[in-house]
């Protein structure tokens, strides 16, 4: 309903309100008890978001390209963001089954076809950079422990690889699911508006167990500082390039939401009558005004979600 028919998140989830007993949460992928309810819901309104600023488009989703690639023994890979991330398992040089069934020259094809330019590795070396660097592919090591959140520092590099890099990265930790898909969001966070839970939403449609543990909790606890830079971000200079199947190509199809953040943002730091004052991002979808609608304070520089 939400990609064919174009529905609401909160429309297509009416029929199930007040079902008993109700849905179970879509949890990630770790064997311990998990404790961030992440309901349908959630995921629905990911999808909108998703449909809505052009990460998905049902009439030209390749289901038989996903399906082949998302299996362990073909690559084990997803698709975040179409042309700019790509989701992976971690190769080794010496691959032992279960736990790496490539090494990193096994991916050079693939990458070179779709314009991958770029790996970013975030769990120890298991294999050298040079597979991927002596065929003209850049590689960065953001290491940080497996089942832990990232630091300020790593974030922060992250962002700016991926603002920087003209063309598709491919992101792997050890499984391609937590670490992978924190960053992956914070991405979303800060230049796509997605909250935590729609970014994790989307995510685990994308690559089913993402986000694992205490992740996505960091993730609403940074979401205020990420949309802050994301408006910061916009005000200066163009979103961050991608790349398509043609080549590198400028933006993506934001529709309004960023745009409308950031021109409300500044309407409310133009006014000399409040030092503070609410907005909301405007339709499209009439439904995402509630949910994205925040306090922006000039004085204090930080964003707050209102009741």
């Amino acid at each position: 309903m939400v990609l064919v028919l174009k529905k609401t998140a909160d429309e297509a989830f009416k029929p199930f309100v007040g079902v008993v007993p109700s849905l179970i949460p879509f949890r990630d992928a770790s064997r311990a008890p998990s404790s961030f309810k992440l309901t349908v819901l959630d995921c629905l309104r990911g999808l909108e978001k998703a449909r809505i600023v052009g990460l998905i488009n049902f009439a030209t989703f390749d289901i038989e390209e996903y399906a082949f690639y998302e299996k362990v023994e073909n690559g084990d890979m997803n698709w975040i963001v179409p042309h700019k991330f790509l989701a992976f398992s971690g190769p080794a040089d010496n691959p032992v089954p279960p736990e790496h069934l490539f090494c990193p020259q096994d991916y050079v094809p693939y990458f070179h076809k779709h314009h991958v330019q770029a790996v970013i590795r975030l769990n120890k070396s298991v294999y050298n950079r040079t597979g991927y660097t002596r065929v003209g592919i850049n590689h960065y090591d953001l290491f940080f422990p497996d089942g832990t959140v990232p630091s300020e520092a790593i974030v922060r590099r992250f962002l700016q690889i991926s603002e920087t890099e003209p063309e598709a990265i491919a992101v792997h930790c050890r499984a391609g699911l937590g670490r992978t898909g924190t960053l992956i969001a914070c991405f979303l966070m800060k230049h796509l508006f997605f909250t935590a839970e729609e970014s994790v939403g989307y995510i685990r449609i994308c690559r089913p167990g993402s986000i694992i543990g205490p992740q996505p909790y960091f993730l609403k606890h940074i979401q205020p500082r990420l949309f802050k830079q994301g408006i910061q971000y916009r005000k200066t200079r163009p979103p961050p390039t991608i790349a398509s199947e043609k080549g590198p190509v400028e933006g993506y199809q934001f529709k309004l939401i960023s745009s409308a953040i950031l021109s409300s943002s500044s309407s409310s730091s133009s006014s000399s009558s409040s030092s503070s004052s609410s907005y909301s991002s405007p339709s499209p979808s009439a439904s995402l005004v509630p949910r994205l609608r925040y306090r922006y304070s000039p004085s204090e520089g930080i964003l707050s979600k209102t009741k």
